[in-house]
Order: C-alpha cells, then structure tokens, then sequence
C-alpha cells in the first residue's frame, strides 16, 4: 500500500485539475514556491502557475477534508514523466481513504502537471562593442563606435530534480 504524501518539484509548473471522483472536498497544496504556500480548490479544469523559488524544492500535497477531520493528506501515487519535444508532463493521481479499508482506486483527485518554460533570463539585455568585447552601461548604444551586438544572459531551467518524500 502506498504511503507518499508529498512529492517535491524544482522550478516552475502548472497544475491542472483533470479529474475528480470523489464525494468530499478535494484541493492541492504548494509550499516553499516563491510566492509561499498556494491552494488550488479540486475543480475539474482549474489551473494554478507554480513559480519555484530557484533551485531550491517545493513540495506539492493533494488533500481531502471528510467533513470531521478538517484538511488531511492522500495517498500520491506519480505516473512517469512524459517528454515530447520541449514539454514536460506527469500526471498524479490521489487516494483519499488512507486506510487498510481503501478502494484503492487512486481516481479521488487526478491532476496534471505541466513544466513551464525552458530558459530563464536573469538579467536585462544589454549591449557588447565586438571590437573589444566590452559591455556597455545599460541602455549606451553608441553610434560614433561602430555596431554593437546585442547579449543576453540565460540560464536552463527545462531539467529538475524530483524527489518522492514518504509520510
């Protein structure tokens, strides 16, 4: 029997509700992303952009509340990531009876997870004088010098580093 809770993600992600079969309240949580802790409510086609913060991990829970016991953790069961192209996806389904008396159907709430962009771009364009492979103070392009390339600094964010934690 499956005891994930949590699954942790690096970078930025979409989540999508794709389905839902269950009779209580169902919804995803994020924490440690760049703008703190999230809630998506579990309603088929609700959408939630997750930023992370850096290289650093974010950890992703669906929860279900049984109306007497307030908010409490599934059971996560990851399907495999998915690459076509440049995308990235992975679909996750959720048990919410953790028990030995679970149907063990995994289908109470159904999510995907899409990877959004492949590059990041930490700072402004800017220019280069190729002569002399000088950078130039923001916003200088001057005319009398010659041409100028024009530069900019990215960084891949498309690879990450998932990790499966246990309860």
């Amino acid at each position: 029997m499956s005891n994930i809770t949590k699954l942790d993600f690096v970078g930025d992600w979409r989540i999508i509700i794709q389905s839902r079969s269950a009779s209580w309240d169902q919804r995803a949580v994020v924490e440690n992303t760049a703008s703190g802790r999230l809630t998506l409510t579990g309603i088929v086609g609700f959408t939630l952009d997750v930023y992370g913060d850096g290289q650093n991990p974010w950890e992703l829970r669906i929860q279900h509340d049984d109306g007497q016991h307030g908010w409490q953790d599934s059971w996560l069961k990851p399907g495999v990531k998915e690459i076509n192209g440049s995308n990235i996806t992975q679909v996750i389904e959720s048990e919410d009876i953790t028990t030995n008396s679970s149907d063990l159907d995994y289908d109470d709430l159904v999510i995907r997870m899409e990877k959004l962009g492949m590059i990041d771009q930490p700072t402004r364009p800017f220019a280069v004088l190729p002569s002399a492979m000088l950078v130039m103070p923001d916003g200088i392009f001057e005319a009398t010098l010659g041409r100028y390339f024009m530069a900019v600094r990215v960084r891949n964010i498309w690879t990450e580093i998932s990790v499966i934690s246990h309860k």
